[in-house]
């Protein structure tokens, strides 16, 4: 029994053991014969060779999870959590603007730079026993900030000759995305992170999506995903690379030796455009994302199933979720525009890293396929045959390997009719594998086929069939007792207040000043590190005299919001709900009442990723309308904002706008005049929010101002205690729009506003339930086909890691230091900390233990 042998058993059952529930952290990667191992494809699988000579085809069971979007501490029991639930390989993206947040000066991005380590990240999922997928951009979309690339380059426009130079054959961007792109395959060469040096990397992916938006740069698109070609070349010779390289949405020129992969809700139908290319699935969108004044989507597990087992059936032989874990978008990063804080996405684990009644259902699932997996790849990819069940035909994908036993089949119905299931017999089964016609259907022992279900037969088996519809719940996913949804803090005694100063600040030599004659670009003024500007008039042309009553001021092209104030108090903000209805002179209460606006939301002005239902945010038009008093004339201040930034689309880089886009004009109303000037002369600076220093704070009500810094230490609950195994929320009912921290550490935007809903878009499901609520559902799923927390705040609970808790502050013990920075005024006192002990879906509900018992 030589040693060769024992490491090719060893690597056999790799795989094997990486899927299999244990309690066990230990490594179950593969050893490799450093330098030799690889990874390969061809037109069936992606192939793993250990450098000994053994060769193994693999299913890829794939979950993505953003290591920005978790703190280190709550990395390992995620990758625990994607083991046992069947998975063998975790994806990631690489975020430039995290790792280069300023333009480096000759050095390279800050790849192991806490709590952002890369390093770290993929050891501890090599650790857990999971091979690790690498997205490196770089372009990423992920629903994150600029779609990952720093704001920094956004002055490469501005030397391109009028012509775009992200993403094209632009010489300085391809100098410099080069850079990035060489500088992370040089550090995962490095930490022998690759496979082929024993670490747990087998694929790259280079650009992202990039096919679906390539015909807007005409030839400069097409010489770009050229350019990425031989960029991938110049690397695997200058590292020696021997794992593959893909490129997902790229249908018509990916280049030779990367592989095309798809993206969506449903991938059964694609095929790659080159014949000698595996079938993969790069985004499996578990959920869907969610945007401020949206109801959260919910994608039934069901559904979900369906779509991976008909991909499988169909020849697919690696797939990946989107998301498999979402999480948290930290340090307001999210793209957007207007992405809500919680990265959640319905995905099988929450954003509390708590298993949603799904991962069950595709856990099952996972063991199925991987049972299956062996003969499906042994086998030729066959060709459909239409089985005529009753008065329903379903589709057998027999995969079958001549003069051996190797067998495995997938029977999918894509009916849509709830009445449609499919009825097959054990006798009918068997004539079909010895390739006899169908009698008709016997009474007994018979296995049912629901529409919209794939039913999978490792082995051929007819009693080893699973199928996609199962419903299979764990009690694990819940503690039993009165504890089993949440546990409310206790409310804090006492809050203080200290005001941020309204406006531009006012000293000469403060160099963040800009003067210009139009308002300029936030993301300029901030360099896209911060969400508001300051802006100010340098004077409005005001006439002396009595005749002028009124002035009537109209900011055009806002982005994302902006909230007015005249001699530093609020009286105007774009920040309503969105589609009500609301367009015309309205009082805004609690505003000064001597003071009207008109809001107008118009299109997006950006280009920017949209699903049918479209997103919320788009430009607005603000008028204020302000009454003149003799004894004082109005100073204007406009504190604008953002909510996200765009992150999608052709040139949504070089067109990313916040701010007063389209600049401001002034009305005089009089009996005589009511002609409008545009307002020429502007100060403006960034606005970078600093917590104040303790002695400015003094007590206050828990009725808080526009612009007020609030702080109390709030009580942790009652059973807190370090080593929690569950997570906990910050509520903020009564509060409206602003910033949280706790401890010290930034915990995001806060923003209360209720989801607008139409009853045409879908069903909408109580805030309590997930998309179990939505399995009879059946048909192809969109975002809005199963809605939950309609009419109520998109988020109202936001998460705080444990490791801030854990943290020092000025609080007494088992109390934490919350600090919140309220933009348009609103309430403390609700404000409280909860422990959340089964999920995301049931804290948002944020109902008290009693009232969910009661029901129960």
């Amino acid at each position: 029994f030589h040693m060769a042998t024992l490491v090719r058993v060893l690597f056999a059952l790799g795989l094997f053991c990486a899927c299999a529930p244990s309690s066990s952290a230990a490594s179950t990667t593969p050893r490799l014969k450093r330098g030799l191992g690889r990874v390969s494809f061809d037109a069936r699988s992606f192939v793993f060779e250990d450098g000994f000579g053994h060769r193994e085809r693999k299913l890829i069971r794939a979950g993505s999870f953003h290591y920005p979007r978790a703190s280190p501490e709550e990395w390992p029991s995620i990758f625990r959590a994607m083991r046992q639930g069947g998975l063998n390989a975790v994806e990631t993206l690489i975020m430039w603007n995290v790792h280069s947040p300023t333009k480096p000066d000759g050095g390279e991005p800050q790849l192991d730079r806490h709590p952002y380590n890369v390093t770290l990240f993929l050891e501890q999922a090599k650790k857990e026993g999971l091979y690790a997928i690498v997205r490196i951009g770089p372009y990423i979309c992920a629903e994150w900030e600029l779609g990952g690339i720093p704001w920094w380059l956004h002055d490469l426009e501005k030397t391109s000759h009028g012509m775009s130079a992200i993403r094209t054959n632009d010489t300085t961007w391809e100098k410099l995305s080069d850079t990035f792109v060489t500088a992370v395959i040089r550090h995962l060469h490095a930490k022998d992170l690759l496979f082929s040096e024993g670490g747990p990397v087998i694929m790259l992916q280079i650009e992202n999506e990039y096919g679906n938006i390539e015909s807007s740069y005409g030839e400069a698109g097409v010489r770009y995903v050229q350019h990425l070609g031989s960029t991938v070349n110049r690397l695997n010779r200058a590292f020696s690379l021997r794992i593959p390289w893909i490129m997902c949405q790229q249908p018509n020129d990916v280049p030779s030796g990367i592989v095309n992969t798809c993206n969506g809700f449903y991938c059964d139908e694609f095929e790659p455009s080159r014949s000698d290319s595996p079938k993969g699935w790069t985004e499996v969108w578990s959920g869907w994302f969610t945007a401020w004044g949206q109801p959260r989507p919910a994608r039934p597990a069901r559904d979900t199933a369906f779509a991976i087992a008909r991909f499988v059936a169909n020849g697919g032989s690696f797939f990946n979720y989107y998301m498999y874990y979402g999480g948290t978008n930290t340090m307001g990063r999210s793209g957007g525009p207007g992405i809500i804080t919680s990265y959640d996405y319905d995905a099988p684990l929450d954003e509390y890293g708590f298993k949603r009644p799904k991962y069950y259902s595709l856990k099952a699932l996972h063991f199925s396929l991987e049972r299956a997996s062996h003969a499906t790849f042994k086998a030729s990819r066959p060709q459909p045959r239409t089985l005529p069940l009753g008065s329903l035909n379903v589709t057998l994908m027999l995969y079958r390997t001549e003069g051996t036993d190797s067998c495995a089949a997938y029977i999918i119905n894509a009916a849509t009719k709830p009445s449609d299931t499919a009825i097959l017999s054990k006798a009918q089964w068997n004539r079909i594998l010895q390739n006899e016609s169908m009698n008709q259907i016997e009474t007994e022992d018979v296995m049912a086929i629901p529409p919209w279900s794939v039913t999978v037969l490792p082995d051929c088996d007819f009693d080893k069939a699973y199928n996609t519809a199962d419903r299979v719940s764990s009690s694990a996913s819940k503690l039993s007792g009165d504890d089993t949804f949440i546990t409310h803090s206790a409310i804090p005694t006492r809050w203080v207040c200290s005001n941020e100063p309204i406006g531009v600040p006012n000293s000469t030599k403060d160099s963040s000043v800009v003067h210009s004659d139009s308002p300029l670009n936030l993301l300029d003024l901030t360099r896209g590190t911060a969400d508001y500007a300051w802006y100010e008039p340098t004077s409005l042309p005001l006439p002396h005299g009595n005749n002028v009553t009124s002035v009537r001021l109209t900011f055009d092209g806002i982005l994302d919001y902006a909230n007015v104030f005249v001699n530093e108090s609020l009286v105007a903000t774009t920040l309503h709900a969105i589609n009500s209805g609301i367009d015309g002179t309205i009082p805004v209460s609690p505003l000064r009442p001597h003071v009207s606006q008109k809001l107008s939301i118009f299109p997006p002005l950006r280009m920017q990723k949209r699903d049918e239902a479209g997103y919320p945010w788009g430009a607005s038009s603000l008028t204020v309308t302000i009454k003149l008093s003799p004894a004082s004339r109005p100073n204007v201040q406009v504190l604008a904002g953002r909510l996200g930034t765009s992150n999608y689309g052709p040139y949504y880089f070089e067109n990313a706008l916040m701010g007063i886009t389209r600049g401001a004009t002034m009305s005089l109303l009089d009996a005589k005049n009511t002609s409008s000037v545009p307002i020429v002369g502007w100060r403006q600076a960034g606005f970078f929010p600093k917590i104040p220093p303790q002695s400015s704070f003094s007590s206050c009500t828990s009725h808080v101002a526009a612009m007020t810094w609030t702080k109390a230490c709030v009580p942790l609950p009652p059973t807190y205690r370090v080593s929690a195994s569950y997570g906990f929320g910050l509520v903020l009912s009564g509060m409206r729009k602003g910033q949280a921290f706790v401890n010290g550490r930034y915990i995001g935007r806060f923003f209360l506003l209720n989801a607008q809903y139409a009853p045409s878009q879908g069903t909408c499901v109580a805030s309590c339930q997930g998309a179990e609520a939505c399995e009879d559902r059946i048909g192809s799923f969109q975002p809005w086909t199963c809605l939950k927390g309609c009419g109520e705040p998109s988020q109202k609970v936001y998460k705080i890691p444990a490791d801030v808790l854990n943290s020092s502050s000025s609080c007494d013990v088992h109390h934490a230091e919350v600090v919140l920075l309220e933009e348009i005024g609103g309430d403390t006192s609700d404000v409280r900390i909860v422990e959340v002990k089964s999920g995301f879906d049931m804290v948002q509900c944020d109902r008290k233990v009693s009232e969910v018992v009661d029901e129960m």
